[in-house]
């Protein structure tokens, strides 16, 4: 992450329910990895907020026509900010 990035996202505030959509965009797009900046802009265009990204499921991605491999990318971020961890079954 370029030092522009780590500046912007020291801002975001600690707690993600007060997340605005663009705090929301600036998190996705510094985590990008297996999804596309074309997602990110179909959630931001959805208006999601910290709020919301914290509510969001593979479904409700896949809405927003959002590939489901992408979605799941993206959950594992939702997951982490939520406090929770995925574990995968080999």
């Amino acid at each position: 992450m370029g030092l522009f990035m780590y500046r912007i996202m020291a801002e975001l505030p600690k707690d993600v329910t007060k997340w605005s959509p663009d705090d929301v965009e600036v998190y996705l797009t510094s985590k990008i990895d297996g999804f596309t900046k074309d997602d990110i802009d179909l959630i931001w265009e959805k208006n999601v907020d910290g709020d919301a990204f914290l509510k969001l499921t593979e479904g409700i991605l896949m809405t927003f026509k959002i590939e489901f491999v992408n979605a799941v990318k993206i959950m594992k971020l939702v997951n982490e900010k939520q406090g929770r961890k995925q574990f995968w079954i080999k």
